[in-house]
């Protein structure tokens, strides 16, 4: 029966410590700067998401970073069995298994910034913003090849055979020798700004900012402009099969030319973004990776377009905000996404958006608020549609948003701060007395109005309208964060946290357990306090500040843009990584990873009626604190060792889930108590 009882137990506890901050994969899209295919696979780099594989078409993806520091990939190339990344500033990384794992491979490689990466036989090419590098050996060593560069910022690199195009935004040149010599060769490029090249056969194509696609049939010794009914004139992608060739635009979707050029077709039906980062053709299919909105594909030749984004998540995540049933996220150039399922899959609802960067929310009974560069925008119906509230705050840069009775207040970098007391048609300047007017978040206690500034604090007189400085204590004055938990005022700023009691009259700082903490989000879950920085790390205080516990356990270098909480998970917003979430239990109760043997320990019964036993095997004395699920304190007591069983009666409270800390000497852990 013991063993039983024990075996339930451990089945318990590995749960718990199988707890930990997971990735929602969510929202959807975002922006597709570079497409490789391998047989039957296809790999996408997603700026700021890293890399994507897809073995079926595009119908599912799955991120595949593991080792990559940095997931701003700007280029990908595959040599045989191998794949490889370019990174804005990490380098180059190579896979050897599909993208499994990745290994960084940098020797000799001068330059991190890898704009494009190009192979030829057993030669490998990497362009960088300090010119280009070749690797015979399958990039464990690089060596610069620049003789005769005259513009080391390298844009776009092709290659056929041992000759190697190089673009840069004052034109192209060729090398015949595997980049050992560079020959200028823009005779007949009239607009020199070249962003894309691609070689098909004994044809080169040149993708310009402006100016359109220049074709050479000469190796580069004179070029043509071939912009017959080419519309939108900044290329951003190229690619071609004989006498077909697709070019992406910007802002003019995909035009398609079957003549080698010479006439242009603009298709693109279906497709939501015009903006077109990158395009290939996989056996007859299409593939075209946008701006924002992640990948599309055809299969009749670019007439219709088919949206392919599961699993494909936009990364960057600037606000956060949930509605008790709803979880909002605003991106930077994707809008608005909502999930009703706390974050496990999301929808675009961009109905009425005039503007995608969405910087900050807030929420009214039934309506929900976003500020975005195009205004402040209103929906009723949980996001189905927005309404702008007039066109008065477009382009403010609006960093925060907070709503106060019938009033809607609004900061902003560099504006000040805004009012509105009739649901946004009319809007009033209040910035008289603020120390900045570089203005980073508003909060209320319900009663006061503080604003942070990049100058300090300052508290508002609701009546009059005009603002106090209430930051002459404060020892670090440019503060990013703010929050209220009861009577407290919390201000995080570039140094770390402060606090005060008494409506900024007297700060304090409360840094005890951070280090070198730069404060980049915030946010209060009942009395507890939730603080992250630039460098992934996420604290904790149930303490008022007194004292913080590191809860960032597995996370990289993200930088934390926002946090959100509902009554069951704390939700972060990333820079470069998504949305992350973890359970409040788990984090308010430590579970985490067994630090010893907790087979020591015996709880019987479980789940049981309210009245239970605990027995302590262990040579140690044993703390142990019962929790629920919010984190509330229930019993806190100890086992001496080798204690006899020890009666738990629990009938006073609620049915349901409970937790009972475990902490000595040799072990730490959560075991999960039900009450039925």
């Amino acid at each position: 029966m013991k063993k039983l009882i024990l075996l339930t137990i451990l089945s318990l506890f590995v749960n718990l410590a199988m707890a930990s901050w997971s990735q929602t994969k969510g929202p959807y899209g975002g922006n597709i700067n570079c497409i490789v295919t391998n047989g039957s696979n296809i790999y996408a780099s997603n700026y700021g998401g890293g890399v994507f594989h897809s073995s079926n078409n595009g119908g599912s993806w799955t991120p595949v970073n593991n080792g990559i520091d940095d997931k701003y990939v700007k280029s990908l190339a595959i040599s045989g069995s191998n794949l490889f990344a370019g990174t804005y500033t990490k380098g180059i990384y190579i896979s050897t298994n599909n993208g499994a794992s990745w290994s960084q491979i940098n020797t000799g490689l001068t330059n991190l910034n890898v704009s494009s990466l190009v192979v030829s036989g057993t030669n490998i090419f990497a362009g960088t913003y300090g010119g280009v590098f070749i690797s015979t050996d399958n990039g464990n060593n690089w060596a610069p090849v620049n003789n005769g560069l005259t513009n080391l910022g390298i844009s776009s690199l092709a290659v056929e055979g041992t000759t190697v195009f190089a673009s840069s935004y004052t034109g192209v040149s060729v090398s015949t020798d595997n980049g050992s010599n560079w020959t200028p060769v823009n005779n007949g490029l009239s607009n020199k700004s070249v962003a894309t090249l691609f070689i098909d056969g004994s044809s080169i194509y040149a993708g310009t900012a402006g100016g359109g696609v220049f074709l050479s049939l000469n190796s580069g010794s004179s070029w043509t402009e071939i912009n017959n009914g080419l519309v939108y004139k900044t290329i951003n992608a190229i690619a071609a099969n004989g006498s077909n060739i697709y070019v992406g635009t910007k802002f003019g979707g995909i035009y398609y030319s079957a003549d080698k050029g010479t006439n242009w077709t603009s298709i693109g039906s279906g497709l939501k973004d015009t903006t077109i980062n990158s395009i290939a053709l996989f056996g007859s299919y299409i593939l075209a990776g946008t701006n924002g909105y992640g990948m599309y594909i055809s299969s009749n030749a670019g007439s219709s377009w088919s949206e392919v984004n599961n699993g494909l998540f936009y990364p960057s995540i600037y606000s956060l905000i949930s509605n008790g049933t709803y979880l909002f996220a605003g991106t930077k150039s994707d809008g608005i996404y909502r999930s009703t399922d706390d974050g496990n899959t999301w929808t675009e609802v961009n109905n009425g958006i005039s503007n995608k960067y969405v910087s900050a929310f807030a929420v009214s009974g039934t309506k929900i608020y976003a500020a975005s560069h195009g205004g402040i925008h209103v929906s009723s119906n949980n996001g189905d549609s927005w309404t702008l509230l007039g066109s008065t705050m477009a382009n403010k840069n609006i960093t925060s948003m907070l709503i106060k009775g019938n009033t809607i207040f609004v900061s902003s970098s560099g504006n000040g701060v805004y009012r509105s007391s009739d649901n946004g048609l009319n809007w009033y300047g209040i910035s008289t007395g603020l120390p900045s007017t570089s203005v980073n978040c508003l909060v209320t206690d319900g009663g006061n109005v503080f604003a942070g500034t990049t100058k300090g604090v300052a508290m508002l007189d609701t009546i009059i309208f005009q603002w106090a400085d209430v930051s002459s204590g404060l020892t670090y004055k440019r503060v990013s964060k703010m929050a209220i938990i009861g009577s407290t005022l919390y201000a995080g700023t570039i140094v770390g946290m402060f606090s005060s009691n008494d409506n900024g009259a007297n700060w304090t700082e409360i840094n005890n357990g951070l280090s070198n903490m730069n404060v980049t989000a915030m946010v209060a879950s009942g009395s507890n306090l939730f603080i992250g920085n630039g460098e992934g790390k996420i604290y904790l205080s149930k303490d008022q500040g007194s004292s913080w516990l590191d809860k960032s356990a597995g996370f990289g270098n993200h930088y934390w843009f926002t946090f959100n909480a509902n009554s069951k998970y704390i939700f972060a917003g990333s820079g470069g990584d998504g949305i992350w979430r973890r359970l409040l239990s788990e984090i308010y109760l430590d579970v985490h990873e067994d630090k010893g043997d907790n087979s020591q320990i015996i709880v019987y019964p479980n789940p049981s009626q309210g009245k239970f036993q605990i027995k302590n095997n262990s040579t140690d004395k044993i703390k142990f604190e019962i929790n629920d699920v919010n984190g509330k304190l229930i019993v806190q007591s100890s086992l001496d060792a080798y204690t006899n069983l020890t009666e738990i009666d629990l009938r006073h409270v609620s049915k349901g889930i409970y937790y009972i800390r475990f902490e000595g000497n040799k072990l730490n852990y959560c075991e999960k108590i039900i009450l039925q």
